[in-house]
């Protein structure tokens, strides 16, 4: 592992690194009973290959923890680790001004001379991910908990009314606007829900399951109103705290610094007419979760945390609305340990109201298949 923080006093700076090991195997693989070239080595592995290479076979283990002590300089602290016994990190690289790295590979060295002095030295990286501990069953990503979660939006506008122009003149509109939050003006609550996973597998999109109830509206609304979403955006946000031990005659402290990265699984928006028409149970697929992508891990001087985060941008009768649904903490896990997801359930209504007239929704349709728009019938 390397980790390092440059601080600046104006004139010069300096850089503190670190490069704690976790663990180390050395293997002798071959060793000639004479001197000289050695050509025996041909002959005690039978050959050599198509590719006139010579192959020596091993195999070792792959611990799960770390090994090797790191010192005593590591001070306890809850988001790092200190000691050894702690939990291998993923492979990881940020690159910038210092670069932040998790790394594991296989070194060979070939001696000609003598045990000391290596004539060559090859290394080969290893892309490390270790197997999670995956919840069963799997948490929801959390709700973000604004008011929009907990009671609903309210559209509040003439525009609601069954007999409202859409060709009114200036005067009109600003008539109703003086009125707009008089008792007597037309309004809507509905209530919209995401639902994903908190466990999403890289190389493959997140699913996302949007529900979409009517609590109330005014009586003089005979159904319930259209709602549009106009943008959705799915982000990944990633921090990676880094940390270095320092030493003074005033005691011992830690360096620290934060670096965040932002990665955009979806940003969508429907701009012709109104928008995207809403409705209940409809999904959202995102693209792939890069395979590059490391999990959230914590080791001596490096932590990285991952938030995911869905924020909805929509209308309902021209009444514009913006809010995030849900925000949390998630789990990326490689394609081989992923286990299998099902799609993400509909998001449970809490509100009485809402599972009241819940059967106001428009009914779940598939993927393929546009929703019935909404209609307003004549009476007469």
């Amino acid at each position: 592992m390397k980790c390092a923080i440059t601080r600046s006093n104006g004139q010069s700076s300096t850089t503190y690194k670190e490069k704690p090991e976790f663990f180390s195997r050395t293997l002798e693989l071959y060793s000639s009973p004479t001197g000289g070239q050695s050509y025996d080595i041909v002959c005690a592995l039978q050959g050599v290959t198509e590719d006139n290479r010579v192959e020596l076979p091993f195999e070792f283990t792959w611990p799960e923890r770390t090994e090797l002590s790191p010192g005593s300089k590591w001070l306890p602290n809850p988001s790092f680790e200190h000691e050894c016994g702690g939990p291998l990190p993923p492979t990881y690289y940020r690159g910038s001004s210092n670069e932040q790295l998790v790394e594991y590979f296989l070194e060979a060295r070939l001696y000609t001379g003598g045990r000391y002095n290596a004539a060559q030295e090859v290394r080969c990286p290893l892309n490390y991910r270790p197997s999670p501990s995956i919840p069963s069953p799997i948490p929801q990503v959390p709700d973000a908990r604004t008011i929009y979660s907990r009671t609903g939006i309210i559209a509040r506008t003439h525009r609601l009314h069954p007999e409202y122009d859409p060709d009114e003149g200036w005067r009109a509109r600003i008539k109703h606007s003086w009125n707009k939050d008089k008792d007597t003006t037309p309004y809507a609550n509905y209530k919209i829900d995401v639902s994903c996973p908190s466990v999403v597998t890289s190389g493959q999109p997140v699913i996302l399951s949007l529900s979409l109830v009517h609590l109330e509206r005014s009586k003089d609304i005979p159904d319930p109103p259209p709602v549009y979403l106009r943008r959705i955006s799915v982000r990944l946000s990633s921090c990676l705290r880094v940390r270095i031990p320092s030493r003074s005659l005033f005691g011992s402290s830690d360096m620290d610094e934060s670096h965040n990265d932002k990665h955009i699984f979806l940003e969508k928006s429907f701009n012709m007419g109104e928008g995207l028409l809403m409705y209940d149970g409809m999904t959202a697929t995102t693209a792939e979760v890069p395979l590059r992508l490391a999990p959230a891990f914590s080791t001596y001087g490096l932590e990285l945390t991952q938030k995911l985060k869905v924020e909805l941008w929509g209308e309902c009768a021209r009444e514009k609305f913006r809010f995030t649904p849900i925000q949390g903490p998630i789990l990326v896990v490689a394609c081989g340990n992923a286990p299998s997801l099902p799609p993400p359930p509909t998001p449970a209504h809490k509100d009485a109201k809402a599972t009241e007239s819940a059967a106001e929704a428009p009914p779940s349709m598939e993927e393929d298949t546009a929703p019935p728009p909404y209609q307003v019938l004549d009476k007469s």
